[in-house]
C-alpha cells in the first residue's frame, strides 16, 4: 500500500514536471523566435551603421569641398591631371538643357578637384565662331607644373597654348572640337591661382 501511494505521488510529480517542461519548452521556443528576430534586426542595423560610417566619410569630404577653403594645395602635372580626369565621373553626366549645362560641369569638376587638393577655376568665354555664330561656354582652368592648362569638363579634353598664357579678349584661339573662336569676353567665374 505504501509502495502504491509512493507510485501515485511519483506519477503526480512526473505529470507536474512534464507540464512544467512543456511550458518551459513553449517559452524557450518563443524566446528563440524573438532572439532570431532580434539577431536579424541587429544584422540589418549593423549593415546600415556601416553604410552610415562610409557616408560620413563622404559627407565630410563633400562638406570640405563646399564650405571650407582649400588647404594643403598641391599642383599636379598634366599627366596626373589627365589620369585623374579619366577616373572622375563628371563627364559621364548627361547634358540636360537647362538643368545641367556647361557651367554645371565646370563647377562640379572644380569641387572634385578641390577634394584632390587642386586649385581649379571655372572660366567662361563669350564670343563668336569663325562662321560668325555665337559661342558662349564655361570650362575649367588649372595651373599645372607645366603652366596654365584648360579642361573641357564634358569630354575631359586638356589643352594649353604656347607660353601657357591665359585666353585674352580680342584674340582668336582654337577651342578643341569647335575650331577658331573669337573672344569678346573672358570671365573668371571661380577664381584660381594664376601663378602670381
Amino acid at each position: 500500500m505504501q509502495l502504491n501511494s509512493s507510485y501515485s505521488s511519483l506519477i503526480n510529480a512526473y505529470s507536474a514536471l512534464n507540464c512544467s517542461y512543456n511550458e518551459l519548452l513553449s517559452r524557450y521556443s518563443i524566446l528563440n523566435a524573438t532572439y532570431s528576430e532580434l539577431l536579424r534586426q541587429y544584422v540589418s542595423l549593423n549593415a546600415s551603421y556601416s553604410q552610415l560610417l562610409s557616408l560620413n566619410s563622404s559627407y565630410t569630404k563633400l562638406y570640405s569641398a563646399l564650405y571650407e577653403p582649400l588647404r594643403n594645395e598641391t599642383v599636379p602635372t598634366v599627366d596626373e591631371l589627365k589620369a585623374w580626369l579619366a577616373e572622375d565621373p563628371t563627364d559621364n553626366i548627361a547634358y540636360d538643357m537647362p538643368n545641367f549645362v556647361c557651367g554645371d560641369y565646370a563647377v562640379m569638376l572644380t569641387l572634385h578637384a578641390k577634394l584632390m587638393g587642386w586649385d581649379m577655376g571655372v572660366v567662361a568665354v563669350l564670343g563668336k565662331k569663325a562662321d560668325g555664330s555665337e559661342f558662349n561656354h564655361a570650362f575649367n582652368a588649372i595651373i599645372c607644373m607645366e603652366g596654365l592648362v584648360y579642361v573641357e569638363p564634358q569630354t575631359d579634353e586638356v589643352w594649353w597654348y604656347s607660353g601657357h598664357s591665359e585666353i585674352q579678349p580680342g584674340g582668336w584661339y582654337d577651342y578643341p572640337g569647335t575650331g577658331q573662336i573669337y573672344v569678346q569676353e573672358y570671365i573668371v567665374v571661380v577664381l584660381y591661382d594664376r601663378g602670381g
